[in-house]
This record gives structure tokens, C-alpha cells and sequence, in this order.
């Protein structure tokens, strides 16, 4: 496989991963009810194991690329006339452009000497050789990191931490990487299946907008539009290893949110008292997200990236009514 090809092969099987990853983390738990018993959300259980398939898939390729074509010359250069030249730079650097103007077609094959022809055969021979190694390769650390990524999910792994450790340490690697954190709530036209969504169908099954205890806990959001434009001047602008919070809405109240969905659907707002089953019989797979705080401040994030939210703030957004078209 040529390297492109490689790389496509490698993000195919890192998003695989991912979902694998993500759905091993709720097996762990049984399913979405049990989610409240993971450290991590599940979608970090998957990005773990998609680095843990891609980052030693991609730094063989790196290494390969850099070593292949030393390596390769390192073994033609006998078909040198003259073994004594082998040992100045010039003269093997003129004979191994005789071997790829050969390979290439630009000197006939008949026309070039015995030993560049030689040469050339072996040196095609070799990288069609090397191709097949440098796949299998590929395919066993992708193989292998997926087994070790999935042996080591388990509901108290602190998955978050382990990927965010490792792509803010690449930054010290020289890889331009940061992390964009993003609130729970990511809202626009496109937001179908987000947990604003989830909220508003419980309300519709219900029969009424809970919010838990006094509902004074409070949540964090952002367009997502917003959200991709501190994306780009992340990658434009940004210095590396740095974390940028992607919020709007620096802390809402979730009884807001709860009025918010009960106005717009006509439902009464009831507080759903904090207990192991109450909280549960109503939220249920959000049980365990929803008496959390989530507030985030994005002063750091617009100061050094300049980054200004334009898009409608959370309530506006309620109020352009996508979210309740069917109601």
C-alpha cells in the first residue's frame, strides 16, 4: 500500500476504534444506565483507543519514511563498478540518480550500464518488498494498540486525562497540538441528538421539565458554529499544548434550562428530588451528569486567540424554535 493509502487505512481503523472503544466503556457498565458508574464519559474511552491505534501506526510511517530510502541505498550501491566509490557521497549520489531515472523511464533500461540496471531491479525489488512489510506492520500495531486500549477500559479509568495528557504531550514532541474543550451543551440547527435534545424528549415523555433539587447547578454552552471557528484559529494562531474552553454561555442554572423547555412546550417545571432513585427514574442515563456543575470561563480563550461567540447564545437559540418544530 502506498503511504496515502496507509493513512486513510489508519484514520478508517481509528474511528472504528473509537466507536468500539465507546461501546466496550458502556458494556462495562451495562449499557446507558449505568453510565452514571464511569469516571469518563464514554466518547473519551473512545478517543483513547483511537490513539492508542493511530499515534504508533503513525509515528512507524514517520520513521519509515525517514529510514527507507538510506536504508534501501545502502544496500544497491554494491552494483557499483568501482566498490571503492562507494564510500564518496557524490559518486553513489550519481549513480542512484541513474537508478531512479531508470525506474522513473526517463533513461531507457537498455541504455543505463549492467550495474544500474542491477541496481534498479533491486531497488524496486526491495521497496515492493518493503511496501508489503511496512502493511503488516501497520496492520499489527493497529491490531495491538486496539487490545491493549480495550483490556485497559474499565469504569474507573480516568480516560479524559489519559488523552488529554497525550495530545498536549505532543506539543513537547514537536507536534502543534492543543485541546478544544467543549460544554455539554453544543447547540444549532444541526443538533439532533446532544443532550438539549435528550432533555426535551424526557420532558415530552414525561409530561412535565424536571430539573434536580433546587436546580441552582449550573451548565456551560456554545454554538456549534462558534465552536468551529475556535477550531480554526486554534490551528491558525494557537500556541501549542495549550487548552482553550470553547464556551458561550459561562454558567446557566439548570432549573433555567428546565424553564426554558417547559415554557416552549407548554409543560409544568417540577424539581425532581435528589435521591438514588428519584434522580434516575426521571433522567436516566443522564442521571449521573445532571446534579453536576459544569461552569467554564472563557477569558484565557478570547484574550489570546481573540475568539468572539457570534451566534446566538443558548436561550436565543431556544427561542428560534428548531429544537420544538414538531411540538
Amino acid at each position: 500500500m502506498s503511504y496515502s493509502a496507509l493513512f486513510l487505512l489508519i484514520v478508517a481503523l481509528a474511528i472504528a476504534g473509537y466507536w468500539l472503544g465507546k461501546y466496550r466503556a458502556l458494556a462495562q457498565v451495562g449499557g446507558g444506565k449505568g453510565i452514571r458508574r464511569l469516571h469518563s464519559l464514554p466518547s473519551y474511552h473512545g478517543l483513547r483507543a483511537a490513539l492508542w491505534i493511530a499515534l504508533p501506526c503513525v509515528l512507524l510511517l514517520v520513521i519509515w519514511g525517514m529510514g527507507q530510502e538510506t536504508l534501501i541505498t545502502s544496500v544497491v550501491k554494491r552494483h557499483l563498478p568501482d566498490q571503492q566509490l562507494a564510500a564518496d557521497g557524490t559518486q553513489v549520489g550519481l549513480f542512484m540518480n541513474d537508478v531512479h531515472n531508470v525506474l522513473s523511464g526517463a533513461i531507457p533500461a537498455e541504455g543505463a550500464s549492467e550495474g544500474v540496471q542491477a541496481a534498479a531491479a533491486e531497488y524496486q525489488q526491495l521497496r515492493s518488498v518493503g511496501a508489503r512489510a511496512r502493511t503488516a506492520l501497520v496492520l499489527i500495531l493497529c491490531a495491538g494498540g486496539f487490545w491493549l486500549a480495550r483490556r485497559g477500559i474499565k469504569p474507573e479509568l480516568r480516560a479524559r486525562n489519559v488523552v488529554e495528557i497525550t495530545v498536549v504531550g505532543l506539543a513537547e514532541r514537536g507536534v502543534r497540538s492543543s485541546i478544544v474543550r467543549l460544554p455539554l451543551i453544543a447547540h444549532d440547527t444541526t443538533d439532533t441528538a446532544g443532550f438539549l435534545p435528550q432533555l426535551i424528549a424526557l420532558a415530552k415523555d414525561k409530561g412535565f421539565a424536571g430539573y434536580p433539587g433546587d436546580g441552582a447547578n449550573a451548565w456551560s454552552a456554545v454554538h456549534i458554529r462558534d465552536v468551529a471557528s475556535l477550531f480554526r484559529l486554534a490551528l491558525e494562531k494557537g500556541p501549542a499544548g495549550r487548552y482553550w474552553h470553547a464556551v458561550q454561555d459561562e454558567g446557566i442554572s439548570f432549573r433555567e434550562i428546565a424553564e426554558a423547555i417547559g415554557s416552549r412546550l407548554d409543560l409544568p417545571v417540577v424539581s425532581v428530588p435528589v435521591d438514588e432513585l428519584m434522580v434516575p427514574g426521571y433522567f436516566g442515563a443522564l442521571a449521573s451528569l445532571v446534579t453536576k456543575n459544569y461552569p467554564a470561563a472563557n477569558l484565557i480563550t478570547r484574550q489570546t486567540l481573540g475568539w468572539e461567540p457570534t451566534q446566538p447564545a443558548l436561550m436565543a437559540d431556544l427561542d428560534n424554535g428548531h429544537y420544538f418544530a414538531a411540538s
